[in-house]
């Protein structure tokens, strides 16, 4: 059986995850278009990263970068990145590289993303049909089906018999019909 696929189309996943983001969420602030816009391209990051498999995906970005491409601040950057980190949207680590400095972050899917991919994969997977009243296909009795097909045997038996004699008689007449032209 094969395995089923772990990519998502980008649309499905930043649609389903602005949904259930104001769904699952309880805090107010983090359902602003801001917050949006900042989940929204790290999505896009992290699905590109990860050929479809927003899972698999780790990027690491500045946060001044991700201002500098939405028009926003690094600090208010820095506030958005961590309300979803809080709300487990996201996962962020960085390290200290000197005195109140820090290395770009680190991003990967939190378990509230998790969450959603899982529900979009179990939602694509083929649903077993139920079996209805009348569910079963229909079908003759084994041994009416049986006797038929002995009865295709016997045919088939007979048509084979038929046409071996018929080839014995053709060439017996050919023989004839050769001898009769040589004399």
């Amino acid at each position: 059986m094969a395995q089923p696929s772990l990519a998502i189309e980008l649309d499905q996943l930043i649609s389903s995850s602005f949904f259930y983001l104001g769904k699952w969420t309880t805090d107010e602030k983090l359902k602003s278009n801001a917050s949006f816009d900042v989940l929204r391209y790290l999505l896009c990051r992290l699905h590109d990263e990860g050929d479809g498999k927003v899972l698999q995906g780790h990027i690491e970005l500045s946060q001044g970068y991700i201002g500098q491409k939405l028009g926003l601040s690094r600090q208010w950057v820095n506030t958005l990145v961590s309300r979803l980190v809080d709300a487990g949207w996201l996962v962020a680590s960085s390290t200290w590289t000197g005195e109140n400095m820090r290395s770009s972050t680190c991003f990967s899917a939190g378990r509230s993303l998790r969450r959603l991919v899982c529900q979009l994969l179990g939602s694509m997977r083929k649903k077993r049909q139920k079996k209805g009243v009348n569910g079963r296909r229909q079908s003759l009795p084994r041994s009416l089906r049986s006797r038929e097909k002995r009865q295709d045997f016997a045919f088939q038996r007979e048509a084979e018999e038929q046409a071996q004699t018929f080839v014995g008689k053709a060439k017996d007449l050919t023989e004839r019909f050769l001898r009769l032209g040589k004399q």
